[in-house]
């Protein structure tokens, strides 16, 4: 699936909160950390190194058993981005938000089919795609898609960008993250129930005041079922899936590919729901031992990240630009933060096994700006 105009140049994901634990599947020992880990404040971007092992790679034949080494994020190639841990309340705990901050300047890019009559200037009133949400990585994830089949037959051109001013990023790869936004998420639905039932208890059940108040409810549980699909926080791997098919067409369906729907693209994978990362034992073929991979820094523990199907495991799921926008509408609302920076990270769902990293900058058109267009380093 690809991105318009309006967004990144990759298919990506996000969170979830808050869902049951009915026929969870068990989660697995994580595998250890790479001991090279480092974590430094002034380094915001090596404490997602580690070694993992991911699920065998059709594409490039990459083995099921062979690591795929440090995971490096392209900010560690931006000069000036800094990492602050900011104190927050979530409920009754005390938790430390993680933020990343880019300076104006940073480069981002983004792979893109120019029209005849060239790119409209991001600050441009009259650009209707620097409304929203737009979604930018490194030059070498842009150049990768613009190599793709899709992208090659679209004509791709890397479009570099640049940071108007300094960007405050909320990393989306970060529990207390997560927890925070579903935490005040959860404070609007208890709000909102109350006073449901203060008016329903004065008003006539068909009163529009009653009427109003149910509708926002009802708003606010989806969205708390958006932030379940999209991140996996507290949500098992078959939940998410379940809850990717009761959304529907909607926000998921994408007019380009009428065929590109849940059920088909779930099915295309031969996903049952209790899949997860597996480690091939040597000379055993298809002999699978489940595992759950961490990323992170042992240096750091809030930076430690569980990946898999379990409840407490983090899995993204971003199926379509429409649903991924749904997420960042809700992200803006519970933090005052320019957009969000999600690190490469493994993916339960993805065919590959995992997503490459994104930046999704919830302005665009008064938070960056088009510095050039490039042709992309052709592949074979």
């Amino acid at each position: 699936m690809s991105r318009n105009a309006s967004s990144l140049v990759l298919v990506c994901a996000f969170f979830s909160y808050g869902c049951g634990t009915a026929n969870e599947v068990p989660s697995p020992a994580p595998l250890p950390l790479a001991a090279a880990c480092q974590g430094r404040p002034g380094a915001p971007a090596e404490y997602l190194t580690s070694n993992m092992v991911m699920p065998p790679n059709q594409a490039t034949g990459t083995p099921a058993n062979e690591p795929v080494g440090v995971l490096r994020s392209f900010l560690e190639d931006s000069p000036g981005v800094t990492r602050e841990l900011v104190d927050a309340k979530a409920g009754d705990a005390s938790v430390a938000l993680e933020v990343f901050t880019l300076p104006v300047g940073t480069a981002l890019f983004k792979a893109l089919a120019i029209p005849k009559s060239g790119l409209t200037a991001q600050e441009d009133i009259l650009n209707p795609y620097a409304t929203s949400t737009n979604w930018y990585s490194s030059r070498a994830v842009a150049e990768s898609y613009a190599n793709t089949s899709w992208g090659k037959e679209q004509g791709f051109k890397l479009v570099k960008f640049a940071a108007r001013r300094d960007l405050t990023l909320v990393n989306l790869a970060n529990v207390n993250n997560l927890g925070y936004i579903a935490a005040k998420l959860d404070d609007d639905i208890a709000y909102y129930q109350g006073e449901l039932a203060t008016y329903s208890a004065m008003l006539p059940a068909d009163s529009a005041a009653v009427a109003l108040l149910q509708v926002t409810l009802d708003g606010l549980v989806r969205d708390q079922k958006i932030l379940e699909l999209t991140t996996g926080f507290k949500a098992t791997y078959e939940e998410q899936l379940a809850m990717l098919v009761e959304l529907g067409s909607t926000p998921t369906f994408n007019s380009e590919w009428p065929g590109y729907s849940p059920a088909n693209e779930i099915a295309k994978r031969n996903i049952k729901g209790t899949d997860t990362f597996g480690l091939e034992t040597a000379g055993q073929a298809d002999s699978w031992k489940p595992v759950t991979l961490l990323t992170g820094c042992e240096a750091e523990p809030e930076t430690l990240v569980r990946w898999g199907g379990g409840a407490e495991d983090l899995n993204r799921i971003s199926f379509t630009t429409a649903l991924d926008k749904e997420l960042t509408r809700i992200i803006e609302r519970k933090l005052n933060v320019d957009g969000y920076f999600s690190p490469p990270a493994p993916s339960l769902f993805h065919g590959s096994g995992r997503l490459v990293e994104e930046v999704g900058v919830f302005d665009p058109g008064a938070s960056t700006t088009i510095v050039e267009i490039l042709d992309a380093a052709l592949s074979p």
